[in-house]
């Protein structure tokens, strides 16, 4: 009885060592218009104000490797989610570009976040490494010098 309950006991605390051990491997990294500038090469954030009354919103993530993505965006308004949405595939390409367009209103509580994690190649296999990076993108901050395309503009007669 209390060889199983030492067993139970320690494959216990190893399934929570390994799984602390993850997460401390996931580096959180909140992108704004002040990251960019200093990492010109990793993101690009293009916001613009269209006469539908919405921010269009084009994020481009330079990948330098083959890299696993998940992106998870919840739009909300009044404390209330309005929209979620989770996609993930592996990308072999240069780039990956992800476009939304959001209410001004809801802004202030729409999260954007892109996760960036590796994998490699094993016998044939691939495999998804444990960890990489969140990136929190404040879309927010990106909305404040948001542009109105040429057109856009209404000519006068």
């Amino acid at each position: 009885m209390y060889k199983r309950t030492f067993l139970i006991l320690v494959i216990s605390l190893g399934l929570l060592s390994i799984a602390a051990i993850s997460s401390a491997l996931t580096i959180d990294v909140t992108v704004t218009p002040a990251y960019i500038v200093e990492n010109p090469h990793t993101f690009s954030v293009k916001a613009e104000r269209r006469n539908d009354g919405l921010i269009h919103f084009t994020i481009t993530y330079q990948l330098s490797r083959p890299t696993y993505l998940v992106m998870n965006s919840d739009i909300s308004a009044d404390g209330h989610i309005r929209f979620q949405s989770t996609s993930s595939f592996a990308c072999n390409d240069n780039s990956a570009t992800y476009q939304l367009a959001i209410s001004p209103a809801s802004l202030a509580e729409t999260h954007f976040e892109l996760f960036a994690g590796t994998f490699v190649k094993t016998d044939g296999h691939t495999e998804a490494i444990p960890g990489g990076i969140a990136y929190k993108i404040q879309l927010a901050e990106f909305a404040k010098s948001a542009t109105t395309p040429k057109s856009e503009f209404k000519l006068k007669d």
